[in-house]
């Protein structure tokens, strides 16, 4: 399977949470999760991400915001021993995306047009006073993600690109229990039914957004310092997971329109809520078996292409759909409409 980069941008206000995000990922995948693991193209950044990282676990040092130039941050994202995506991700500064005159203006807006996948990252501990009825601006930063959002989908389309995948990922979730005695759960069940009006980019037609609320453990906003044990980090390979299912169902879409015209094959009945790429993997199956079947009467060179080609797309479908297994049951919001991941 070719390695494919995806481009990662990260739309959110001041402290916001996107740097924090960031190391608590990298120290969660570098260790490994199951098969799936996290590694630095640079190994310098390796120590300095591991160095803030524990200095903040261990000491209660607070990670430095993105105050100044954009950081940038390169990983590989293995299977086993295989690497499965090259990750090109960049935190702006929560200024950025306000400041139209500033000198990251001209680079943030034409990094958000050239991204694969654009994560809004919403504070959990402003969504949290939103929904309490807490006087403030926050609803302004909100319209600045959506409306930065919108410019890059709209120049996206205008060159004919397809749409990158789209993310609300809520920072900061430990905030959001016990708010009016609710659970989380139903905290966020509250915070899905009103993201539509409070990020406008999930109503657009054609758009589909994932929502995925993240935390680093039960640290909050103290600012006293906070033991080891505090610091738990929960669900924060899924934006990268997505954004990779994402991209590999749209190559396996591009790849099987790409196929020559086949005999039509019978496929056994599927499943009433298997996915779009369980159904296509179960089909490519079905077309390699056939290819072969019918390899004496092509052309060699044709068989031969035809049967790699299948066998590499069922490759790619069968790991498709084992990350996609990772998201089951998270909200997904398809032209503004909520549902879940299957």
């Amino acid at each position: 399977m070719t390695v494919p980069t995806i481009t990662i941008t990260m739309v959110g206000g001041q402290h916001s949470g996107k740097t924090v995000f960031l190391h608590a990922l990298y120290a969660m995948l570098s260790a490994g999760v199951d098969e799936l693991a996290l590694l630095t193209v640079d190994p310098d950044q390796d120590t300095l991400m591991m160095r803030a990282w524990l200095g903040m676990k261990e000491r209660g040092i607070r990670l430095t915001a993105t105050d100044g130039e954009q950081r940038k941050y390169r990983f590989w994202l293995t299977d086993g021993f295989d690497t499965i995506a090259d990750l090109d991700i960049v935190d702006f500064r929560g200024s950025a995306m306000i400041a139209a005159s500033g000198p990251d203006a001209p680079v943030f807006r034409e990094r958000l047009v050239g991204s694969d996948c654009i994560v809004m990252v919403l504070n959990g501990e402003h969504l949290r006073a939103h929904l309490a009825g807490s006087p403030g601006s926050y609803s302004e930063e909100l319209r600045q993600i959506g409306t930065n959002v919108r410019r890059a989908l709209r120049d996206r389309h205008d060159a004919g690109r397809p749409d990158p995948s789209l993310i609300v990922m809520i920072t900061k979730a430990d905030l959001l229990h016990g708010l009016g005695g609710a659970t989380l759960r139903e905290t966020m069940t509250r915070i899905e039914q009103e993201l539509p009006d409070l990020v406008t980019v999930i109503g657009v037609p054609g758009a589909t957004v994932l929502v995925c609320p993240v935390t680093v453990g039960d640290i909050g906003e103290r600012e006293d310092t906070f033991t080891a044990a505090d610091v738990r980090p929960r669900h924060m390979e899924r934006p990268l997971i997505y954004a990779l299912v994402r991209l590999l169902e749209a190559e396996i879409a591009r790849r099987t329109a790409a196929l020559p015209p086949a005999p039509i094959v019978p496929v056994s009945a599927s499943p009433p809520r298997m996915t779009l790429v369980r159904a296509m993997t179960s089909l490519l199956s079905a077309q390699l078996r056939w290819a072969r079947a019918a390899a004496p009467a092509l052309p060699p060179d044709l068989a031969l292409t035809r049967e790699a080609e299948l066998a590499a797309l069922a490759q790619v479908g069968e790991l498709t759909t084992r990350l996609r297994s990772r998201l089951r049951g998270m909200t997904v919001f398809v032209d503004g409409e909520r549902t879940e991941i299957v």
